[in-house]
């Protein structure tokens, strides 16, 4: 019943991939910086900007260049990861991954959530700069696109399918193997959130971060993952969150420093809080 917190927020209803020319920047470059308000208030600036972009396309977009920014830093991440593939297959491989996260049935998993975790990897990515961060940074922003890619809460292995879809799409673009290979790592490591390695903690913790908004923000994150197993009755519902809760709360709950730092104490607030409540 891991899957019963994992996050999600509703998207708009039309994928936008705006287009123009332009130059790509490789995305490790722009992730270094300090610790402190300044990263944070940078980081989360951008965050605005991926979750209120208008996801949109017609029937051109794959012919050009991906200017959104949702769009724009998939391609930049694909290209940093050695891509072969054209602009075109490339637009075409994020509208792809941009459907699935509009299935219906999704209330948290969406394209929002994409945006959000971005957001939350860009602050830690910031935070935790390590030259092997820097260019293991394309891998997890890779992985953030694609860890719910496949979502369906009536089966387990949402994450194991999603790692294949990356695999799959990843090598029809061009990546090297090992970049599709490290992607699904880190895909699956969002299926336990525990993490073996530094760029599993960084997605890790990107996937959390929804634990540690404010508790309105967090409230309405519990109601839209409820959505998503409307087909659930009450009583199953709390016996499968509940014990999902106290395993987070049993020990710390996020893996990089930055984090334990800045989010656990609210985190630690809000599961607590709905704990209670379940009961």
């Amino acid at each position: 019943m891991e899957a019963f917190v994992r996050s999600t927020v509703h998207a708009g209803s039309t994928i936008d991939v705006m287009i123009s020319d332009g130059a790509h920047r490789p995305a490790a470059t722009r992730w270094s910086g300090r610790e402190g308000a300044d990263v944070r208030g940078r980081a989360e600036a951008w965050g605005r900007a991926e979750v209120e972009g208008n996801l949109n396309h017609g029937g051109e977009a794959a012919a050009a260049v991906p200017r959104s920014p949702l769009a724009r830093v998939f391609d930049d991440a694909l290209v940093t990861a050695g891509a072969r593939a054209d602009v075109g297959d490339r637009v075409a491989a994020f509208v792809d991954v941009a459907r699935r996260y509009q299935e219906p049935g999704r209330h948290f998993h969406t394209l929002r959530h994409v945006a959000e975790m971005s957001a939350a990897l860009r602050v830690l990515l910031a935070a935790e700069y390590r030259p092997p961060a820097e260019r293991a940074a394309h891998a997890c922003v890779l992985a953030v696109y694609f860890h719910d890619a496949v979502y369906e809460p009536r089966l387990a292995d949402n994450e194991q399918r999603s790692a294949e879809l990356a695999i799959d799409v990843l090598a029809r673009l061009g990546c090297p193997a090992a970049i599709g290979a490290a992607v699904a790592r880190l895909v699956l490591a969002t299926a336990s959130h525990r993490s073996a390695h530094p760029d599993e903690a960084l997605v890790n913790d990107a996937d959390l971060r929804v634990l540690a908004r404010p508790p309105a923000a967090y409230d309405r994150y519990v109601r839209r993952v409820r959505r998503e197993y409307g087909w659930v009755g009450e009583q199953t519902w709390r016996e499968g969150r509940a014990p999902v809760l106290r395993s987070l709360l049993e020990g710390p709950v996020y893996a990089t420093a930055w984090a334990r730092r800045s989010w656990e104490p609210l985190a630690r607030l809000n599961m607590a809080r709905e704990l209670h409540a379940l009961g």
